[in-house]
């Protein structure tokens, strides 16, 4: 098995010409979460491109079976303004899925609550719940997960708060 510094792996290529156009300048990326199953890691990111937009989202990579890494998934945007809810809410991306491992990353709008935990529910039954750190949230798993998933939101009581789909 190859071992890898995945950040710098990650680095790396968010600061080279990539598929996506943005080219990140190196200084600035910051990784605020990660989740690993074997074979598998998922971090959350945020940094500047060349120009200094910011960004954020999130990025998986994969090890393949003779132990090599690479770029899996993940997905960037320019950091906006979230559209406002009037309930908690998540703000979820992800992939995968169906005979591949699964993986989805959301920052987390509480909407005047204290939302300690959120769990997914897959269409085929496959829950995963991770809590929230700093207003943000990962899965990762090699389990197969139908989308969409049902989110929900719990509250520090353990007391669900909302509900909604994402992801499909």
């Amino acid at each position: 098995m190859v071992e890898i510094d995945a950040q710098h792996f990650i680095r790396s290529f968010l600061s080279a010409s990539n598929a996506s156009g943005v080219k990140a300048d190196p200084a600035t990326i910051q990784f605020s979460g990660e989740r690993s199953i074997p074979g598998h890691r998922l971090y959350a990111v945020t940094f500047r491109d060349q120009a200094g937009q910011s960004y954020d989202g999130h990025c998986v990579i994969e090890q393949d079976r003779a132990g090599n890494w690479r770029v899996w998934g993940g997905s960037w945007n320019k950091i906006a303004p979230v559209p406002p809810r009037t309930y908690p809410y998540v703000h979820l991306g992800g992939g995968g899925g169906y005979g591949h491992a699964f993986y989805a990353c959301g920052t987390v709008s509480e909407q005047g609550y204290t939302i300690a935990r959120v769990r997914l529910i897959s269409k085929n039954g496959v829950e995963l719940e991770d809590t929230v750190k700093d207003g943000l949230v990962l899965f990762l798993t090699d389990q197969d997960v139908a989308l969409p998933v049902q989110v929900e939101l719990y509250d520090d009581n353990n007391k669900l708060v909302s509900r909604h789909r994402a992801l499909g």
